[in-house]
């Protein structure tokens, strides 16, 4: 049986409320995947972009594009770079893998 994205990068989703503010977030049981918190700044817009993306690099064998930006995550670098996506120079991580995070993310956050 396949290991899913979330397993292996040790990523759980979780909500929480802090002073009357409700938020969600995800946690890591493997810190070396913290670059992947950038997730938890995506709304359904950034989601529906970032899974676009990586969907068409996926089927096209190349890059939709030279990276992902919003206005979310301003200071992250989310580099296309196929079949992996390169995330501040410090993670590499497969197209796949990524596209299975965001879209679970997506489905989490309703």
């Amino acid at each position: 049986m396949e290991v899913s994205a979330l397993e292996k990068y040790g990523i759980s989703f979780y909500s929480g409320e802090t002073n009357g503010y409700k938020f969600n977030s995800c946690r890591f049981s493997n810190l070396n995947y913290a670059s992947l918190s950038f997730v938890s700044y995506l709304g359904r817009t950034d989601c529906n972009g970032l899974i676009g993306d990586l969907q068409w690099s996926v089927n096209s064998g190349g890059n939709a594009d030279d990276h992902f930006s919003s206005d979310s995550i301003e200071d992250r670098v989310i580099a296309y770079q196929y079949p992996d996506v390169v995330i501040d120079d410090v993670l590499t991580i497969s197209m796949t893998d990524l596209l299975q995070i965001v879209q679970a993310w997506k489905a989490f956050i309703g």
